[in-house]
């Protein structure tokens, strides 16, 4: 579990992620592979004001969760207009401070 994760606890963190895989059906949700290994993501990042609750999270295989944030950051990324089409959907936007 990772530093930002800190207001909840590693049994709390676990069951969300399981819960967030369950949802999912144990594939990714933005390519659809039941084959690769999930990671939990954050819908809104905890950097831009997300919460670490069931429904700001995701199930994503790693290279989309990498494509995912790497868009975020504005960075060079695989699946280009793709990408920012998923990433900025309203689903997906960035709440911004006011």
């Amino acid at each position: 579990m990772s530093k930002a994760h800190k207001a909840i606890n590693e049994t709390q963190w676990q069951w969300l992620r399981r819960r967030t895989f369950e949802r999912a059906d144990y594939a990714c949700q933005k390519c659809g592979d039941r084959g690769k290994r999930l990671e939990c993501d954050h819908i809104i990042p905890l950097c831009d004001g997300g919460k670490t609750r069931l429904d700001n999270l995701q199930a994503l295989c790693r290279d989309c969760h990498i494509a995912k944030t790497r868009a975020e950051r504005g960075l060079d990324y695989h699946g280009g207009a793709e990408w920012a089409e998923f990433v900025h959907a309203p689903r997906y936007r960035r709440a911004r401070p006011a």
